[in-house]
């Protein structure tokens, strides 16, 4: 499933309470932003149109079927792929705050969270729900427009993920810049099409909690290591 599907009308994600935080770090950022842009890169070096673009793939999510409909679509609990999908969210939300272009802006905003209007009838979405102790925070500065603009926030006081979170914005935001500190617009807009309609994710979907665990066991053999406790 591409990005732009799978953060589009049809899915709501959630982190369950029993996941252990967010807990990627500056290494994790950096390699996922460089994945991408090499991918991108690739692509334009070898003078494809944009349609020709090969695909980069962003490996196997595993998702608990809460609720869902007969076309897929449906509230899904994430049990294997929350640093991807935060992440992910993140480096759409610095996007959203740095690009100048109403039109990209209005769909990557939408593509992580929509306000509750009274006019159009509908509820407040927010695409991926994070832990409740990160869920406020989130919503401030990732959710929000112009959200990710931290630079008076101390960082010290914030608790662990919550500095993964403002370490991820930091990263996202100097990857766009060029040499002069300026961001460089051709490379930002580049991303985003690249990102939304070339990047696509595996996704294994389960309505057994016990088969989730299992697929989780099995394909977890990638990623960040898992202590004892985050494997109980």
């Amino acid at each position: 499933i591409y990005i732009k599907d799978l953060f589009g009308d049809k899915y709501l994600f959630e982190i369950p309470n029993f996941q252990r935080s967010f807990a990627w770090d500056k290494e994790n950022f950096e390699l996922l932003f460089s994945d991408i842009k090499d991918a991108l890169q690739l692509n334009k070096e070898n003078g494809k149109k944009f349609d020709e673009y090969e695909p980069y793939f962003l490996g196997s999510v595993i998702l608990l079927t809460k609720k869902s409909k007969d076309d897929g679509s449906g509230d899904y609990a994430i049990i294997d792929g929350q640093q991807r999908f935060v992440s992910l969210a993140i480096l759409m939300a610095v996007m959203r705050d740095l690009t100048k272009d109403s039109d990209f802006m209005t769909d990557l905003q939408t593509s992580i969270y929509q306000k509750a209007s009274k006019a159009k009838g509908t509820s407040e979405k927010v695409r991926i729900k994070v832990r409740e102790k990160e869920e406020i925070f989130f919503k401030n500065h990732i959710l929000t427009e112009s959200g990710t603009k931290i630079n008076k926030i101390d960082k010290s006081s914030l608790s662990e993920p919550k500095q993964h979170m403002i370490e991820a914005i930091e990263i996202f935001k100097n990857a766009f810049k060029n040499g002069k500190e300026t961001v460089d617009r051709t490379f930002l807009e580049d991303c985003i099409k690249y990102l939304l309609q070339k990047v696509v994710l595996v996704v294994i979907k389960t309505s057994n909690l016990a088969s989730a665990f299992k697929l989780f066991n099995v394909i977890n053999a990638r990623g960040m290591p898992l202590t004892n406790a985050d494997l109980l």
